[in-house]
C-alpha cells in the first residue's frame, strides 16, 4: 500500500520521497466489491494484484 500526501506534492518542495516501513500491530482485513455481470478494467486488476502482492509481503515479513 501506498500513502502519498497530495498536499505535501502539490508544494513547492523538495521532490525526495523516503520509504517508511509500517508495522501494524492490529490485525486487518480487505475486500473487494465487484459486479458479477462486468470484467474488471485493467487499472482494477492491476490495484488487486498489487494489493495481493502487498499482502503476500506483509504475511512473509509476519512470518520472520
Amino acid at each position: 500500500m501506498a500513502i502519498i500526501d497530495p498536499f505535501w506534492l502539490a508544494g513547492n518542495r523538495e521532490r525526495s520521497l523516503v520509504r517508511l516501513k509500517l508495522r501494524p500491530r492490529a490485525e486487518i482485513s480487505a475486500q473487494a466489491l465487484v459486479s458479477k455481470n462486468t470484467n474488471l478494467s485493467r487499472p482494477a486488476r492491476l490495484f488487486l494484484a498489487a494489493l495481493r502482492k502487498t499482502a503476500d509481503a506483509f504475511r512473509r515479513d509476519l512470518a520472520l
